[in-house]
Parts: C-alpha cells; sequence; structure tokens
C-alpha cells in the first residue's frame, strides 16, 4: 500500500549489505515526466535534447556500487522498460545522446504497490523485465497489520525530525506510544504516523511527549473495541516486564531468561518498544 514504509525497508537494505556507505539513489518512476524518464535514469550527454546544455550522469552512475531504489516500478513507460531490462541483464549503459557504454554494479531494488502479474497480462508491464526483477520478493505489509513496530517507528521518527530541526531529541511516554498502537493507520500507512510524530514535536514544549500531545482524531479513533484491546494488550505486556525487571533488579540479561527471550540484546528490543527505561 502506499505511504507502508517501502522506501524504510530499502534504506535498511542497502545498509546491511556489502556496500553501505556507497550511494543510495532513490527514484519514483511515478514522478518522472516521460519526457525525462532515460536521462533520470541512465543521463544524457550535452546536446541530447533542448535544454541539455552539459553531460549529465544518471541514477546508475551516481549509484556507483551502491544501491538504486526504483519506486512505483509499474509506472515506468514501456520505452524506458525496455532499456531497463537491457542495463539490468547486460550490466552496462548508454547515455542518451551518447555512444559509449559505461559498465554499472549498482544493485537495483525496485517497489510497486500494484498487481504487476495483472499488468503483465494487460500488456503494461513487460513480462521479461518482470521476471528479471522477481528474483526476491519482500512484501511490505500495511503499518495496521505490524502495529508492534509502532514504537521502533516512532523512535526513528523522533531522532530524524529532532535532528532536521536542530534540537535534542524528544521522548515519548509509553501512554502516548500505546494511543498510537491502538490508531488503525488506514489513511496513509507509516507516511501518515511521520507526519503525526512531526506534529507532536511542534506540540510539545518539553523533552518528553506525552498523550496530551497526541492530536484529538488520532486518540479518539484509537477508541473502538478492537483498538482498546490492542492497547490493553500492550499495556498487560508492559506490566510483565516491569514486573520482571524489580524482581531481578533491573538485571537485564536475567530478565531475559526470566522471560524466555534469546539474550541481552532481544530485551532491550523490547524494552525499547515498551517504551521502557529507567
Amino acid at each position: 500500500e502506499s505511504g507502508s514504509g517501502k522506501e524504510l525497508v530499502a534504506r535498511d537494505l542497502h545498509r546491511l549489505g556489502s556496500e553501505p556507505k556507497a550511494p543510495f539513489v532513490a527514484l519514483n518512476c511515478a514522478a518522472l515526466p516521460e519526457s525525462l524518464v532515460e536521462s533520470e535514469l541512465f543521463g544524457h550527454e550535452k546536446g541530447a535534447f533542448t535544454g541539455a546544455d552539459r553531460a549529465r550522469r544518471g541514477a546508475f552512475e551516481l549509484a556507483g556500487r551502491g544501491t538504486i531504489f526504483l519506486d512505483e516500478i509499474g509506472e515506468l513507460p514501456l520505452a524506458a522498460q525496455a532499456k531497463l531490462l537491457r542495463a539490468l541483464e547486460a550490466r552496462e549503459i548508454t547515455r542518451l545522446g551518447g555512444e559509449r557504454t559505461i559498465p554499472v554494479e549498482a544493485r537495483v531494488v525496485a517497489a510497486t504497490h500494484r498487481d504487476l502479474e495483472a499488468d503483465v497480462d494487460a500488456k503494461r508491464f513487460r513480462q521479461d523485465l518482470y521476471y528479471r526483477l522477481n528474483v526476491h520478493v519482500l512484501r511490505v505489509p500495511p503499518l495496521r497489520e505490524r502495529l508492534s513496530d509502532v514504537p521502533l517507528l516512532v523512535d526513528h521518527f523522533l531522532h530524524s525530525i529532532c535532528e532536521r530541526f536542530g534540537m535534542r531529541t524528544k521522548r515519548i511516554d509509553h501512554e502516548a506510544v500505546a494511543l498510537l498502537q491502538a490508531y488503525d493507520w488506514q489513511r496513509n500507512n507509516v507516511r501518515e504516523l511521520r507526519n503525526i510524530v512531526e506534529r507532536m514535536v511542534i506540540a510539545s514544549d518539553d523533552d518528553v511527549i506525552r498523550a496530551e500531545h497526541v492530536p484529538p482524531e488520532i486518540a479518539s479513533d484509537g477508541g473502538t473495541e478492537s483498538s482498546t484491546l490492542q492497547a490493553r494488550r500492550t499495556e498487560a505486556e508492559r506490566q510483565i516486564v516491569m514486573d520482571a525487571l524489580d524482581r531481578n533488579g533491573w538485571h537485564i540479561t536475567n530478565t531475559a531468561r526470566e522471560l524466555g527471550l534469546a539474550d541481552h540484546a532481544s530485551m532491550l528490543k523490547v524494552m525499547r518498544r515498551l517504551g521502557i527505561e529507567r
């Protein structure tokens, strides 16, 4: 679905790959004018078209040994699909208006919200390109199907938003997190969550974001029966973890062992998700 965090997943794939310090280049195929698609992907030489007053590298060259993220690949025009297939097969490109072939090494991660198999049947997407891209598939479920990710995403957005605003990173208390987990995020998934976190950062005058800073449309919508059940489960889990920590004198490894978790790191991950800190 739109806004489900596909680019965040792609960036993590890049970060965990063999060349994390190489460039990560993201292109939204749906946002590119058809006349500029090839130039954006493969670059162009000076004089290749009206307004091309200098040579320019495209995404494949800019990425080097890094990663190209092609979002909404299903919107790519058929002519550009053929040239993309050629680049993936031959591992080389030719700039628009150029004659020299340039070897490329970038890894391509593509994403779409469309049913590409249906588009292939309808001749809107090339079958050969579909199978060339369809090497390994990761489904990114909508946020409402993975509400346990909300605390980690909120923490990530708090750090990035506060850094962008040039302020000290704020914290969020567990009641505010519970309200965010009780919401279904059907409107725009992770993108909507990021916007809400930014609103809360602006609304909060101190270093802690509390339940009162959660926008009313989010807090009130979380009052449905199913959402309330989710919030109660989260609070019950938090209480179980807190009690175990108290019994073990906040010794992380011993608490992890009591709760049947794998190790110290797993316990810390659970604590971050539940907003627990000493």
